[in-house]
């Protein structure tokens, strides 16, 4: 039982040191390079380690839509299975935003490059 707790103590310590300010607590949601497992509809789109993500700005139709399914496959022609870099939309804490139904908005998607800095 020693020994549990010696290496519980262990872990902890040396995982809050791996802490610096300003690094993201969220694992996963880092702005990066990600693949496209998936995509949902015309603007949510599955993201390998991640799960679901959604556009946070525009609206696609939902499937049972007129337009719904066009969308989803042209989404689908550009990013599914594809190597992408994600940029997270972010609070001024800079945690994530997450959008009605939990999920993590995206700001920007590219098959190419980051955006470039402001």
């Amino acid at each position: 039982m020693k020994h549990r707790a010696r290496l519980l103590f262990l872990w902890l310590l040396l995982a809050g040191c791996a802490l610096r300010p300003g690094m993201q607590v969220e694992p996963g949601l880092v702005d990066g390079w990600y693949v496209c497992t998936r995509v949902i509809d015309g603007d949510t789109f599955e993201v390998r380690n991640v799960g679901s993500v959604r556009f946070a700005q525009g609206d696609a139709p939902e499937l049972d839509e007129p337009g719904g399914d066009a969308a989803r496959r042209e989404l689908a022609s550009k990013i599914e299975g594809q190597v992408i870099f994600l940029q997270f939309k972010r609070k001024s804490d800079g945690q994530p935003v997450r959008g009605y139904y939990g999920r993590p908005l995206i700001l920007y998607v590219s098959r190419n490059a980051p955006p470039a800095p402001r």
